[in-house]
């Protein structure tokens, strides 16, 4: 693998030889439109029957021109003695995130996140489409996920894991 960097562009380059195949495959991707891993996020639920694990968030380039793809990976873990079946809220705080301020969020108006969501114990993935919405505060800089109902309830100690995407649409990208 090799890296260039240069002003306008990050340049990348892989060669591969399998089998006396050869794949190479060259992309550009303008430094307005990098991707970013955040860091200094708060993430919490309004259930406290569940438990974070871990969470990621990044803000990825799209082939569409000007949009990104945010990434919101998380797993909770549900308490002993839980039984919950009623709804509710994740919460992601980014006024103290990183990369910082001069990242403008701007996300198109679909009301529900796409992505999926499986629970343990359950050998289905779920649709995220059909159970969570979300919303977002600019003032606030908070991303809201509503988990509206379940296909089962939550039992003692069962994970949940949610892969969900936003679309963003931002000036700052530039290709």
């Amino acid at each position: 693998m090799k890296f260039q960097k240069r002003e306008e562009s990050i340049f990348f380059s892989l060669l591969e030889n399998k089998n006396q195949n050869r794949c190479s495959c060259i992309m550009v991707i303008p430094a307005k439109n990098l991707p970013l891993y955040f860091q200094n996020y708060t993430v919490s639920t309004s259930s406290t029957d569940l438990s974070v694990l871990y969470s990621t968030v990044a803000a990825n380039p799209s082939h569409h021109r000007r949009k990104r793809v945010w990434n919101f990976v998380l797993t909770l873990q549900t308490n002993d003695n839980t039984d919950c079946t009623s709804s509710f809220s994740i919460v992601y705080d980014f006024h103290e995130a990183t990369p910082p301020d001069s990242i403008v969020m701007n996300f198109e108006a679909f009301p529900y996140p796409a992505g999926t969501f499986g629970i343990s114990g359950s050998r289905e993935l779920y649709n995220a489409e059909k159970y969570i919405s979300y919303a977002y505060d600019p003032n606030e800089k908070t991303i809201t996920f509503l988990l509206r109902r379940f296909p089962h309830p939550l039992r003692s100690n069962q994970i949940l894991s949610l892969s969900l995407y936003l679309h963003e649409v931002s000036p700052h990208c530039d290709f």
